[in-house]
C-alpha cells in the first residue's frame, strides 16, 4: 500500500480532534458554492492588483471525509482535489496538471440565513488562486459564500 500523506493527516487530525468540524460540516456530501468579489495580482515588475472582475461558480461533489477527497466541478470541467478538515471548515486543495494550485476554505462556525423563508444558509468561503501563467507569477483571492446539499 502507498504511503499517502493527505490521508494520513487528515486520520491523524480526525483522532486528535475528533469534534473539530460541526455535525453540519460531516454531512455535506456537496457544496454549491459563489465568490463575487475579491482581487487579483500580477507581478511583472512589481505587483499589479486590481479589483478581480470575474464572478467563480462552482460545487464541490463527492465530499468523503473519511478518504479526506471530493471533486469541484465547475464550467471549465471537473478535478480531484484533496480534503483538510479544520477548526470549523472545510478545506479543499486543488493541485493542477500544470503546477497551479487552488485552495477553498468553507467556515461552519458562521453563516448567513438565506433571503427566503425556509431556504439553506450560506457559509463564509474563500477561494484562492496561484499560478504561473507563462513567467509571471498571478495571484487571485476570492471572497464568497458556499451552501450544502
Amino acid at each position: 500500500m502507498r504511503f499517502k500523506p493527505a490521508l494520513a493527516a487528515a486520520v491523524l487530525f480526525t483522532i486528535l480532534f475528533p469534534g473539530a468540524v460541526p455535525a453540519s460540516a460531516q454531512v455535506f456530501r456537496s457544496l454549491t458554492c459563489q465568490f463575487t468579489t475579491g482581487t487579483t495580482g500580477r507581478f511583472d515588475t512589481d505587483w499589479d492588483v486590481k479589483v478581480a472582475s470575474d464572478r467563480i461558480d462552482f460545487n464541490i461533489e463527492g465530499i468523503d471525509t473519511a478518504q479526506a477527497k471530493a471533486k469541484i466541478v465547475s464550467a471549465f470541467g471537473m478535478s480531484s482535489v484533496l480534503l483538510f478538515r479544520g477548526n470549523n471548515s472545510l478545506n479543499f486543495l486543488e493541485l493542477m496538471p500544470d503546477g497551479n494550485q487552488a485552495f477553498t476554505s468553507v467556515f461552519f462556525s458562521a453563516n448567513r440565513a438565506g433571503k427566503e423563508v425556509g431556504s439553506r444558509d450560506w457559509f463564509p468561503a474563500v477561494h484562492s488562486r496561484h499560478m504561473m501563467i507563462g513567467n509571471y507569477p498571478v495571484v487571485s483571492h476570492y471572497r464568497g459564500y458556499c451552501h450544502g446539499n
